[in-house]
């Protein structure tokens, strides 16, 4: 079966035009609104001060309420349903998320560990690397040969990875699956692994000029309004709504259309006891 990333993209669009005040009422309070709480903790307390503790614990609390979010507008792109009903499922798949996500981001640490080994071998102080003022480590030219090479093989392999398990989100809202969900979502992107990562490239190129240029001129315009400043100010609240935005759409879209891919990638019979 051949899937068109064109299709589920026109999907993704209808769905999101259809559905809109399901999606608003579900974003606005799971995901815009922990991230505009979140970002204005962060600028309201100074760097290194005993209250960024407590702050950092708030920001993860409130990022677990997103992730959730993330799964209700998962739900909403894969089966019609009420906004209070899609986040009820975001909530109960919460902790599966969470534990599978916690197994890929150890993957990913041993994958990173020759990194460092290779930095350690050469003598790279890695705690000056660390530091405010990042400069490029001194070492012998295999050094850097071996380094370079292992990181573009490791971006490769992240790239395809990521492809793989796209639909990763979706096997877990849809599907009663454990860790099984991973097995599930690399077998239901195999033979579209190409056309994935081509829209995931192209997603990429397309989010960084966006929010760069976003990123940029809201930061300006909130420097001029005391962001920065020690405080809160006018200005660190403006940046941290439109960051709050930017961020709730982004992963709006990223749900709406993972959902729809999988929808479109799962046979039809295992649609039928969805969320069963």
């Amino acid at each position: 079966m051949t899937v068109k990333m064109t299709r589920v993209w026109d999907a993704t669009t209808e769905f999101l035009n259809e559905r809109a005040s399901a999606v608003f009422a579900v974003a606005a309070g799971m995901i815009f609104l922990p991230g505009l709480v979140s970002g204005v903790l962060e600028r309201s307390v100074a760097p290194n001060s005993p209250g960024m503790v407590a702050v950092q614990f708030i920001g993860i609390a409130l990022s677990l309420v997103s992730a959730a979010g993330a799964l209700a507008i998962t739900a909403l792109a894969i089966r019609p349903m009420r906004p209070g009903e899609a986040a009820g499922i975001g909530a109960r798949r919460l902790l599966p998320f969470i534990g599978i996500s916690i197994a890929v981001l150890a993957v990913v640490f041993v994958a990173v560990i020759p990194i460092v080994a290779i930095l350690v071998a050469s003598g790279v102080d890695l705690e000056a690397l660390s530091g405010a003022a990042i400069t490029a480590p001194e070492m012998g030219t295999g050094t850097a040969v071996a380094l370079v090479g292992y990181m573009l093989v490791l971006f490769v392999l992240a790239i395809w990875a990521s492809a793989r398990l796209i639909v990763l989100l979706p096997v877990v809202v849809a599907e009663r699956h454990g860790f099984g969900a991973i097995g599930r979502a690399w077998g239901l992107t195999r033979g579209h692994a190409l056309r994935i990562v081509g829209v995931l490239l192209l997603y990429g190129i397309v989010v960084a000029v966006l929010t760069g240029g976003i990123g940029a001129a809201i930061g300006a315009i909130g420097a001029l309004l005391g962001a920065g400043q020690p405080g809160l100010s006018v200005g660190a609240v403006l940046v941290a709504v439109v960051m709050a935005v930017i961020s709730a759409v982004l992963s709006v879209v990223q749900s709406a259309f993972t959902g729809k891919l999988y929808t479109a990638l799962a046979p039809a019979t295992d649609l039928e006891d969805i969320f069963a």
